[in-house]
Protein backbone atom coordinates (compact mmCIF):
# COMPACT_ATOMS: atom_id res chain seq x y z
CA UNK A 1 0.00 0.00 0.00
CA UNK A 2 2.90 2.66 0.34
CA UNK A 3 5.88 3.06 -0.69
CA UNK A 4 9.08 1.34 0.06
CA UNK A 5 11.03 4.66 0.34
CA UNK A 6 8.34 6.52 2.27
CA UNK A 7 7.44 6.22 5.82
CA UNK A 8 8.05 2.67 6.96
CA UNK A 9 4.74 0.82 7.82
CA UNK A 10 3.04 -2.52 7.72
CA UNK A 11 3.78 -3.74 4.57
CA UNK A 12 7.39 -2.98 4.36
CA UNK A 13 8.32 -5.20 7.86
CA UNK A 14 6.45 -7.74 6.99
CA UNK A 15 8.45 -8.32 3.88
CA UNK A 16 11.11 -7.44 5.49
CA UNK A 17 10.38 -10.45 7.81
CA UNK A 18 9.18 -12.73 5.62
CA UNK A 19 12.62 -12.13 3.46
CA UNK A 20 13.91 -13.42 7.21
CA UNK A 21 12.47 -16.31 7.35
CA UNK A 22 13.98 -17.30 3.97
CA UNK A 23 11.30 -16.44 1.75
CA UNK A 24 11.55 -14.26 -1.51
CA UNK A 25 8.98 -10.89 -1.14
CA UNK A 26 8.76 -9.19 -4.30
CA UNK A 27 7.52 -5.96 -3.48
CA UNK A 28 5.58 -4.02 -6.35
CA UNK A 29 5.86 -0.12 -5.56
CA UNK A 30 2.97 2.06 -5.08
CA UNK A 31 4.08 4.54 -6.97
CA UNK A 32 5.52 2.74 -9.53
CA UNK A 33 8.54 4.95 -9.84
CA UNK A 34 7.29 8.37 -9.94
CA UNK A 35 7.78 9.81 -6.70
CA UNK A 36 11.54 8.70 -5.70
CA UNK A 37 13.38 8.68 -9.48
CA UNK A 38 17.00 9.16 -7.93
CA UNK A 39 16.12 5.68 -6.45
CA UNK A 40 14.65 4.22 -10.02
CA UNK A 41 15.21 6.30 -12.84
CA UNK A 42 12.11 7.42 -14.59
CA UNK A 43 12.04 4.86 -17.71
CA UNK A 44 9.79 3.20 -19.96
CA UNK A 45 10.43 -0.37 -19.26
CA UNK A 46 9.97 -2.87 -15.59
CA UNK A 47 12.73 -2.41 -13.60
CA UNK A 48 13.72 -4.82 -10.05
CA UNK A 49 15.95 -3.78 -7.56
CA UNK A 50 17.28 -5.40 -4.08
CA UNK A 51 16.61 -3.89 -1.34
CA UNK A 52 17.62 -5.95 1.27
CA UNK A 53 18.94 -9.58 1.35
CA UNK A 54 15.57 -11.20 -0.83
CA UNK A 55 13.73 -8.43 -0.88
CA UNK A 56 13.44 -6.84 -4.04
CA UNK A 57 11.46 -3.62 -5.19
CA UNK A 58 9.47 -3.69 -8.55
CA UNK A 59 9.08 -0.53 -10.54
CA UNK A 60 7.04 -0.99 -13.44
CA UNK A 61 5.87 2.08 -15.55
CA UNK A 62 2.15 2.81 -16.61
CA UNK A 63 1.64 5.07 -19.08
CA UNK A 64 -1.04 7.29 -17.08
CA UNK A 65 -0.26 8.35 -13.63
CA UNK A 66 -0.28 8.82 -10.95
CA UNK A 67 -2.18 5.66 -9.63
CA UNK A 68 -1.61 4.59 -5.78
CA UNK A 69 -4.41 5.70 -4.32
CA UNK A 70 -5.86 8.11 -6.74
CA UNK A 71 -7.56 6.11 -9.32
CA UNK A 72 -7.97 2.29 -10.09
CA UNK A 73 -6.00 0.56 -13.20
CA UNK A 74 -7.69 0.66 -16.25
CA UNK A 75 -7.97 -3.30 -17.84
CA UNK A 76 -4.72 -2.71 -19.88
CA UNK A 77 -2.17 -1.41 -17.18
CA UNK A 78 -3.50 -4.43 -14.77
CA UNK A 79 -2.52 -6.68 -18.29
CA UNK A 80 0.67 -4.51 -18.80
CA UNK A 81 1.69 -5.60 -14.41
CA UNK A 82 0.44 -9.27 -15.13
CA UNK A 83 3.06 -9.33 -17.91
CA UNK A 84 5.90 -7.88 -16.42
CA UNK A 85 5.51 -10.08 -12.58
CA UNK A 86 5.19 -13.26 -15.48
CA UNK A 87 8.49 -14.33 -15.47
CA UNK A 88 7.90 -14.85 -11.32
CA UNK A 89 6.14 -18.19 -11.88
CA UNK A 90 9.17 -20.08 -13.34
CA UNK A 91 11.48 -18.20 -11.14
CA UNK A 92 9.57 -19.11 -8.49
CA UNK A 93 8.81 -22.72 -9.84
CA UNK A 94 5.29 -21.29 -9.60
CA UNK A 95 5.47 -21.00 -5.64
CA UNK A 96 3.79 -17.60 -5.44
CA UNK A 97 1.58 -15.94 -3.30
CA UNK A 98 -0.04 -12.85 -3.58
CA UNK A 99 -0.48 -10.36 -0.81
CA UNK A 100 -2.40 -7.46 -2.12
CA UNK A 101 -3.01 -4.88 0.79
CA UNK A 102 -4.83 -1.95 -1.32
CA UNK A 103 -7.50 -2.58 -4.22
CA UNK A 104 -5.95 -0.97 -6.36
CA UNK A 105 -4.06 -4.28 -7.98
CA UNK A 106 -7.04 -6.33 -7.93
CA UNK A 107 -7.10 -6.73 -11.53
CA UNK A 108 -3.83 -7.65 -12.33
CA UNK A 109 -4.18 -10.05 -9.37
CA UNK A 110 -7.02 -11.74 -10.62
CA UNK A 111 -5.44 -12.24 -13.77
CA UNK A 112 -2.22 -13.91 -12.32
CA UNK A 113 -4.65 -16.13 -10.16
CA UNK A 114 -6.12 -17.22 -13.43
CA UNK A 115 -2.89 -17.84 -15.38
CA UNK A 116 -0.26 -19.20 -13.09
CA UNK A 117 -2.65 -20.14 -10.14
CA UNK A 118 -1.11 -17.73 -7.38
CA UNK A 119 -3.41 -17.16 -4.76
CA UNK A 120 -4.68 -14.00 -3.42
CA UNK A 121 -4.19 -12.92 0.31
CA UNK A 122 -6.20 -9.59 0.56
CA UNK A 123 -3.94 -7.87 4.24
CA UNK A 124 -6.80 -5.56 5.23
CA UNK A 125 -5.30 -3.30 7.34
CA UNK A 126 -6.95 -0.21 7.54
CA UNK A 127 -10.25 1.31 7.04
CA UNK A 128 -10.25 2.73 2.56
CA UNK A 129 -13.56 4.60 2.99
CA UNK A 130 -11.86 6.79 6.52
CA UNK A 131 -8.94 8.19 3.97
CA UNK A 132 -10.21 11.85 2.64
CA UNK A 133 -7.24 11.03 -0.53
CA UNK A 134 -8.51 7.69 -1.87
CA UNK A 135 -10.22 7.89 -4.26
CA UNK A 136 -14.40 6.90 -4.34
CA UNK A 137 -13.66 3.98 -7.10
CA UNK A 138 -10.57 2.20 -5.17
CA UNK A 139 -12.99 2.52 -1.81
CA UNK A 140 -16.36 0.73 -3.68
CA UNK A 141 -13.67 -1.96 -5.51
CA UNK A 142 -12.82 -3.13 -2.06
CA UNK A 143 -15.77 -5.28 -1.48
CA UNK A 144 -14.84 -7.23 -4.79
CA UNK A 145 -11.66 -7.63 -3.38
CA UNK A 146 -12.80 -8.69 -0.04
CA UNK A 147 -15.43 -11.86 -2.04
CA UNK A 148 -12.62 -12.71 -4.06
CA UNK A 149 -9.72 -13.05 -2.18
CA UNK A 150 -8.61 -16.56 -1.36
CA UNK A 151 -7.83 -15.00 2.36
CA UNK A 152 -8.21 -11.90 4.13
CA UNK A 153 -5.83 -11.26 7.01
CA UNK A 154 -7.64 -8.06 9.29
CA UNK A 155 -5.52 -5.98 11.74
CA UNK A 156 -8.40 -5.56 14.59
CA UNK A 157 -11.41 -7.47 15.49
CA UNK A 158 -13.78 -4.43 15.26
CA UNK A 159 -12.03 -3.65 11.18
CA UNK A 160 -13.43 -7.35 10.26
CA UNK A 161 -16.80 -7.00 11.99
CA UNK A 162 -17.40 -3.72 9.88
CA UNK A 163 -15.63 -5.50 6.44
CA UNK A 164 -18.27 -8.68 7.31
CA UNK A 165 -21.13 -6.36 6.42
CA UNK A 166 -20.92 -6.38 2.87
CA UNK A 167 -19.21 -9.71 2.72
CA UNK A 168 -21.24 -12.08 4.91
CA UNK A 169 -19.56 -15.33 5.94
CA UNK A 170 -16.11 -13.84 5.29
CA UNK A 171 -15.19 -14.67 8.92
CA UNK A 172 -14.74 -18.63 7.36
CA UNK A 173 -12.28 -17.68 5.17
CA UNK A 174 -10.52 -14.67 7.47
CA UNK A 175 -7.58 -14.25 9.98
CA UNK A 176 -6.75 -11.45 12.60
CA UNK A 177 -3.10 -10.90 12.20
CA UNK A 178 -2.05 -7.47 14.33
CA UNK A 179 0.52 -5.27 13.81
CA UNK A 180 4.05 -5.51 15.54
CA UNK A 181 7.27 -4.23 16.28
CA UNK A 182 10.98 -4.64 14.80
CA UNK A 183 11.98 -6.19 18.07
CA UNK A 184 15.79 -6.18 17.08
CA UNK A 185 15.57 -2.45 16.73
CA UNK A 186 13.58 -1.91 19.55
CA UNK A 187 13.82 -4.36 21.95
CA UNK A 188 16.70 -2.88 24.06
CA UNK A 189 14.98 0.29 25.05
CA UNK A 190 13.83 -1.17 28.48
CA UNK A 191 17.29 -1.79 29.96
CA UNK A 192 18.85 1.49 28.30
CA UNK A 193 15.81 3.52 29.99
CA UNK A 194 16.60 5.33 33.35
CA UNK A 195 13.41 6.81 35.07
CA UNK A 196 13.80 10.83 35.56
CA UNK A 197 14.08 12.89 38.53
CA UNK A 198 12.33 16.32 39.18
CA UNK A 199 9.01 17.94 37.77
CA UNK A 200 9.99 18.30 33.90
CA UNK A 201 8.94 15.07 31.73
CA UNK A 202 9.04 14.64 28.00
CA UNK A 203 5.72 13.58 26.41
CA UNK A 204 6.17 11.76 23.17
CA UNK A 205 4.28 10.78 19.85
CA UNK A 206 5.83 9.50 16.58
CA UNK A 207 4.05 9.17 13.66
CA UNK A 208 1.07 10.44 11.16
CA UNK A 209 0.07 14.30 12.09
CA UNK A 210 -3.06 14.38 10.00
CA UNK A 211 -6.50 14.87 10.43
CA UNK A 212 -7.20 11.54 13.08
CA UNK A 213 -4.46 13.49 15.56
CA UNK A 214 -6.50 15.28 17.99
CA UNK A 215 -4.58 18.53 19.05
CA UNK A 216 -7.37 19.32 21.32
CA UNK A 217 -6.15 16.04 23.45
CA UNK A 218 -2.59 17.89 23.43
CA UNK A 219 -3.74 21.32 24.27
CA UNK A 220 -4.93 19.64 27.44
CA UNK A 221 -2.04 18.75 28.34
CA UNK A 222 0.21 21.45 27.44
CA UNK A 223 -1.96 24.40 29.33
CA UNK A 224 -2.41 21.73 32.35
CA UNK A 225 1.63 21.01 32.81
CA UNK A 226 3.17 24.33 31.21
CA UNK A 227 6.93 22.23 32.47
CA UNK A 228 6.31 19.06 30.38
CA UNK A 229 8.12 19.00 27.01
CA UNK A 230 5.70 17.84 24.35
CA UNK A 231 7.62 16.28 21.15
CA UNK A 232 5.56 15.42 18.40
CA UNK A 233 7.89 13.49 15.66
CA UNK A 234 6.35 13.07 12.34
CA UNK A 235 5.71 14.82 8.95
CA UNK A 236 2.63 17.69 9.67
CA UNK A 237 0.11 17.49 7.44
CA UNK A 238 -2.94 19.18 9.17
CA UNK A 239 -2.82 22.66 9.62
CA UNK A 240 -4.20 22.42 13.54
CA UNK A 241 -1.26 20.56 14.34
CA UNK A 242 0.66 23.32 13.38
CA UNK A 243 -0.87 26.02 15.28
CA UNK A 244 -0.25 23.78 18.21
CA UNK A 245 3.29 25.11 18.09
CA UNK A 246 2.68 28.50 17.86
CA UNK A 247 0.23 28.38 20.76
CA UNK A 248 2.41 26.39 23.68
CA UNK A 249 5.84 26.88 24.07
CA UNK A 250 6.58 23.31 25.15
CA UNK A 251 4.93 21.82 22.38
CA UNK A 252 7.96 21.14 19.45
CA UNK A 253 7.38 19.95 16.06
CA UNK A 254 10.08 17.89 14.96
CA UNK A 255 8.98 16.65 11.49
CA UNK A 256 9.70 13.25 10.00
CA UNK A 257 12.42 11.29 11.99
CA UNK A 258 14.68 7.94 10.08
CA UNK A 259 12.93 4.93 11.06
CA UNK A 260 16.50 3.82 12.30
CA UNK A 261 16.72 6.70 14.08
CA UNK A 262 12.91 6.40 16.15
CA UNK A 263 14.87 3.99 19.13
CA UNK A 264 17.58 6.82 20.28
CA UNK A 265 13.89 9.26 20.10
CA UNK A 266 11.97 6.76 22.15
CA UNK A 267 14.11 6.42 24.70
CA UNK A 268 14.27 9.94 25.81
CA UNK A 269 10.52 10.04 26.06
CA UNK A 270 9.10 9.84 29.93
CA UNK A 271 5.32 8.88 28.15
CA UNK A 272 4.34 8.17 25.46
CA UNK A 273 0.72 9.41 23.59
CA UNK A 274 -1.58 8.35 21.09
CA UNK A 275 -3.75 11.21 21.16
CA UNK A 276 -6.44 10.48 18.38
CA UNK A 277 -10.04 11.26 17.06
CA UNK A 278 -12.60 8.46 18.07
CA UNK A 279 -13.65 7.91 14.03
CA UNK A 280 -14.33 4.84 12.14
CA UNK A 281 -10.81 5.23 10.96
CA UNK A 282 -9.40 5.43 14.40
CA UNK A 283 -11.86 2.76 15.67
CA UNK A 284 -10.39 0.33 12.74
CA UNK A 285 -7.18 0.73 13.99
CA UNK A 286 -4.44 -1.15 15.54
CA UNK A 287 -1.71 1.40 15.91
CA UNK A 288 1.86 -0.25 15.08
CA UNK A 289 3.55 2.61 17.78
CA UNK A 290 1.83 1.03 20.81
CA UNK A 291 3.92 -1.98 20.35
CA UNK A 292 6.92 0.32 19.45
CA UNK A 293 6.29 2.39 23.33
CA UNK A 294 5.72 -0.99 24.70
CA UNK A 295 9.06 -2.12 23.32
CA UNK A 296 10.53 0.56 26.11
CA UNK A 297 8.04 -0.34 28.33
CA UNK A 298 6.87 3.35 28.05
CA UNK A 299 3.29 4.08 30.15
CA UNK A 300 1.08 5.04 27.46
CA UNK A 301 -1.85 7.74 27.51
CA UNK A 302 -4.36 7.23 24.23
CA UNK A 303 -7.99 7.94 23.30
CA UNK A 304 -9.68 4.64 23.94
CA UNK A 305 -10.52 2.46 20.98
CA UNK A 306 -11.30 -1.13 20.48
CA UNK A 307 -7.70 -2.19 20.35
CA UNK A 308 -5.98 -0.63 22.37
CA UNK A 309 -8.94 -1.53 25.51
CA UNK A 310 -7.45 -4.96 25.34
CA UNK A 311 -4.79 -3.70 27.01
CA UNK A 312 -6.34 -1.39 29.54
CA UNK A 313 -4.55 -2.79 32.41
CA UNK A 314 -1.35 -1.33 30.77
CA UNK A 315 -2.79 2.10 29.36
CA UNK A 316 -3.98 5.54 30.67
CA UNK A 317 -7.35 5.65 28.35
CA UNK A 318 -9.34 8.57 28.09
CA UNK A 319 -12.61 9.51 26.07
CA UNK A 320 -11.81 13.63 26.31
CA UNK A 321 -9.10 15.97 26.64
CA UNK A 322 -9.84 15.98 29.93
CA UNK A 323 -9.13 12.94 31.07
CA UNK A 324 -6.50 12.06 28.59
CA UNK A 325 -4.51 15.38 30.23
CA UNK A 326 -5.18 13.06 33.61
CA UNK A 327 -3.96 10.29 32.13
CA UNK A 328 -0.92 11.75 31.14
CA UNK A 329 -0.15 13.27 34.11
CA UNK A 330 -0.65 9.92 36.01
CA UNK A 331 1.24 8.33 33.90
CA UNK A 332 4.29 10.41 34.20
CA UNK A 333 3.87 9.67 38.14
CA UNK A 334 4.41 6.35 37.09
CA UNK A 335 6.63 4.15 39.35
CA UNK A 336 6.17 0.33 38.08
CA UNK A 337 8.90 -1.86 36.99
CA UNK A 338 6.30 -4.26 37.03
CA UNK A 339 4.11 -2.64 34.62
CA UNK A 340 6.95 -1.56 32.42
CA UNK A 341 8.01 -5.46 32.19
CA UNK A 342 4.23 -6.49 31.04
CA UNK A 343 4.45 -3.80 28.24
CA UNK A 344 7.86 -5.35 27.16
CA UNK A 345 6.45 -8.91 27.18
CA UNK A 346 3.68 -7.75 25.15
CA UNK A 347 5.57 -6.49 22.52
CA UNK A 348 8.46 -9.58 22.55
CA UNK A 349 5.22 -11.50 21.87
CA UNK A 350 4.41 -8.75 18.97
CA UNK A 351 7.28 -9.00 16.69
CA UNK A 352 7.02 -8.76 13.17
CA UNK A 353 8.90 -11.72 12.67
CA UNK A 354 6.00 -13.78 14.78
CA UNK A 355 3.75 -12.01 12.53
CA UNK A 356 5.51 -13.26 9.43
CA UNK A 357 5.60 -16.66 10.72
CA UNK A 358 1.55 -16.39 10.66
CA UNK A 359 1.60 -15.34 7.42
CA UNK A 360 3.56 -18.53 6.65
CA UNK A 361 1.05 -20.42 8.12
CA UNK A 362 -1.67 -18.93 6.31
CA UNK A 363 -0.05 -19.33 2.80
CA UNK A 364 0.33 -22.72 3.18
CA UNK A 365 -2.97 -22.91 3.61
CA UNK A 366 -3.92 -21.13 0.95
CA UNK A 367 -1.84 -23.02 -1.13
CA UNK A 368 -3.54 -26.25 -0.09
CA UNK A 369 -0.51 -27.61 1.69
CA UNK A 370 0.72 -29.22 5.02
CA UNK A 371 1.32 -26.63 7.49
CA UNK A 372 4.05 -27.75 10.09
CA UNK A 373 3.50 -26.65 13.18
Amino acid sequence: MNDWHARTQRSQHLAAALAARRHCSFYLNPHVGREYESVFPSRRSPRIGRLLPRVFELHIPLPLEPVYHHRMLQAEESYSLAGAMAPLDPLCRGNVVQIVSLPTWLDAALILRRRYGWPIVYDCHDLLAGFETMSADIVQAETRLLAQADHVVFTSKYLRDMMSRPVPGIEARSSIVRNGVDWNLFGGLLEARRPRRGPERTIGYFGALEKWFDCDMVRAVARRAPRYRIELLGRVESPEVSQLAREFPNVRLEGEVPYDRLPARLAEFDVAVIPFRNTPLTRCADPIKLYEYFAAGLPVAATWLPELAGQADLIYLARDAGSFADGVIEAAAEDSVERRLLRAIVASQSSWEARAAEFERLALRVQGRTVVQ
